[in-house]
Parts: C-alpha cells; sequence; structure tokens
C-alpha cells in the first residue's frame, strides 16, 4: 500500500513476527522492499535496551523482554539510493492481535511522530 505521509509518498509494510520466514525467503529473492524491512526492524530491536519504546498504536512500553510481534514499517517510495531509510513502529502483543488495517488506522491516526527513523 502506498500513502502520503507528511509531503512525503511511503510504501506501507506491516511486517509480523509469525511472517518473518516469509519475508526472509522474499529478501533472498531479491525484493528490496523485503530486504529494507528486515533491516529496519533488526535496527529498531537492536536499538530497543538502550531507547524508551512504546506501541505505536496504544503507547504501551516496549521492552526487549517482551519485545513486539508486529511493526509497521514506511519505506520512501522516493529515495536516495546512496541511502537506505524507513520509518519503523513497534506493535505490542496486545495490538498485533488485530488485523492489519487496524494496526495502520490506530498507528497513523496517532502520528508519524510515533515512528521511530532510520
Amino acid at each position: 500500500m502506498t500513502l502520503r505521509l507528511e509531503e512525503e509518498k511511503v510504501d506501507v509494510h506491516i511486517f509480523r513476527k509469525e511472517h518473518v520466514e516469509q519475508w526472509i525467503a522474499k529478501a533472498r529473492s531479491g525484493h528490496e522492499k523485503a530486504r529494507v524491512c528486515l533491516w529496519a526492524t533488526r535496527k529498531w530491536l537492536e536499538d530497543l535496551p538502550t531507547e524508551y519504546s512504546a506501541c505505536s498504536c496504544c503507547d504501551a512500553p516496549l521492552s526487549p523482554d517482551e519485545p513486539p510481534q508486529a511493526f509497521l514499517v514506511l519505506i520512501p517510495v522516493i529515495s536516495d539510493p546512496e541511502t537506505v531509510s524507513a520509518k519503523v513502529g513497534g506493535i505490542c502483543p496486545e495490538c498485533s492481535k488485530h488485523e492489519n488495517k487496524w494496526l495502520l488506522d490506530k498507528s497513523l491516526r496517532r502520528g508519524s511522530e510515533v515512528l521511530s527513523p532510520l
């Protein structure tokens, strides 16, 4: 899905833990957006122990002890080919039980400030 967010067109991806193998297979086959999603979520998880993060949907605190079960990943449609960029928001286990449309509506309604730029 592509949408406009703050004067920028972005591709929106919901990355769920239970689908990680599918994302890895896509990335290995050369799917660039899958590679960016994997990179962005891995980087976000690496930063979690040192940076406060809250659920993109409900503000519940996220921690390495109970990592997000899903992520909202926004990738610019037009980007600098020399750099990789994305915005990522973790989604708590409770909110991740909802369907993708609900996650997207809740996260985006709260605004892009709930997403971490990478």
